[in-house]
């Protein structure tokens, strides 16, 4: 195992994965807020924009704390005040833009598996338009779901008492999501995006790996950001948008080293020209 993961990081530096992942970490902050207008958009045209608001705020826990305290404001802006006449052609525009994280994913991928891109433009950019309502649609569903934890909460306190069910179904609910949610979206992503055919279990591994190193990047930074502490000091009041996009360029690595991991586990590397 060792042996595969040393060489699928030798393959990530072979493949450009480094430069790739500022470019992924750049497209997807660019890609955030348009994606999050249409999800806010949306939900007010459908009556329920702050259970959006809610569910997003949710997987924001998931985040370092100085990521949060960056990204927070701005999202609450979005689902407090959202504009239903943004859903036309604005709403196209944020559409396409938003496709452009999907796009930036697709090269990063097509460059791990060693993949050349015969599809049309319109081909692959109308499969990123899909993935990105798909993306929407989701949130939506799932933003829905915080409606039913109330009457979940109350079924569980016929077995234990409330402050317990609160506590241990509060915490197993918000990794049980954050999870899932995480492990169907690169299943996706990584079955459909490149241009190559993978079954699902020649995906298993890479995506495996991907999600628990996921998990452990926002711990991880934390502790990187108490110890170093003064990056502010360097960057001023850009400090906490730095530091987002450092967060996102390590996540974009984690993201090419998942499908580097396939690659080398299934001998695509080998087979290259």
């Amino acid at each position: 195992m060792l042996r595969i993961l040393w060489r699928a990081a030798k393959c990530l530096v072979e493949d450009e994965g480094l430069e790739l992942s500022g470019h992924l970490a750049f497209t997807a902050l660019l890609a955030l807020f348009p994606f999050l207008i249409l999800l806010g958009a949306l939900a007010g045209l459908l009556g329920d924009a702050a259970t959006g608001g809610r569910f997003v705020a949710i997987m924001l826990d998931f985040v370092p704390s100085d990521i949060s305290a960056t990204l927070g404001p701005a999202i609450t802006e979005i689902f407090s005040t959202p504009e239903r006449g943004i859903l036309t052609f604005s709403g196209l525009f944020m559409l396409w833009t938003a496709s452009n994280g999907v796009e930036a994913l697709r090269v990063a991928l097509d460059r791990a598996y060693g993949a050349g891109e015969t599809r049309t433009f319109w081909h692959r950019r109308l499969q990123s338009l899909g993935f990105v309502a798909i993306g929407v649609v989701s949130m939506m569903l799932l933003s829905f779901t915080i409606v039913l934890s109330p009457i979940l909460m109350k079924f569980a306190t016929r077995f234990v008492s409330a402050s317990t069910a609160e506590l241990i179904f509060w915490q197993s609910s918000r990794y049980a999501i954050a999870t899932g949610v995480t492990f169907v979206a690169l299943l996706l992503l990584h079955r459909w995006l490149p241009n190559t055919h993978l079954k699902g279990r020649e995906l298993l591994p890479g995506i495996i790996v991907t999600v628990a190193l996921l998990l452990c990047n926002a711990s991880l930074f934390s502790l990187y950001l108490a110890a170093v502490g003064r990056y502010n000091a360097v960057y001023g009041s850009l400090g906490g948008m730095v530091v987002t996009l450092i967060y996102l360029y390590v996540n974009a690595l984690t993201f090419i080293f998942g499908a580097e991991i396939n690659s080398v586990m299934w001998g695509l590397h080998a087979r290259r020209p």
